[in-house]
């Protein structure tokens, strides 16, 4: 057998020999039919790391817009993307989420005003409170983030 083939063989699977796919996603804006626009983002650096189990002391920001059984289908309809957080309050993670998701929510209200531009929304179900509609799109674990364009789950 040939030595370069036996060191090949003998290599295989090891970490030089593996493609770090993280470096080779490029991200853009989007409009709303899901097309780029616009040039590629670079992030900078994180300026304030956070680490898993760390306190965050955050300002209580509601960003999202809480969704009922009632008006579920009216806002899912009338936004041509929704994101959902379906949470329950008693549970940690859904209330480890919930800073970060009420900021992102906020930042994107700024930016996409739901009654100027009206491209995306972000918005919160209580699944303890609306537990028919968490049964309805086959919540089962919390949270869980859907995406609805023109009111159907993308999965």
């Amino acid at each position: 057998m040939d030595i370069d083939l036996e060191l090949k063989i003998e290599n295989y699977g090891t970490r030089k020999n593996r493609l770090n796919i993280t470096k080779t996603i490029r991200k853009f804006s989007i409009d709303p039919d899901l097309r780029p626009t616009g040039s590629e983002f670079h992030s900078g650096a994180v300026s304030n790391f956070i680490k898993h189990g760390d306190d965050v002391l955050e300002e209580s920001i509601e960003g999202s817009v809480p969704l009922l059984g009632s008006n579920f289908d009216k806002f899912s309809q009338h936004f041509p993307i929704l994101v959902v957080n379906f949470y329950a309050p008693w549970c940690y993670w859904s209330n480890r989420l919930k800073p970060s998701w009420e900021k992102a929510a906020k930042i994107i209200r700024e930016r996409y005003d739901p009654e100027m531009d009206g491209r995306i929304l972000m918005a919160k179900v209580d699944c303890t409170e609306e537990v028919d509609l968490c049964r309805r799109n086959h919540i089962q674990g919390y949270p869980s983030i859907r995406i609805f364009r023109k009111g159907s789950d993308l999965r």
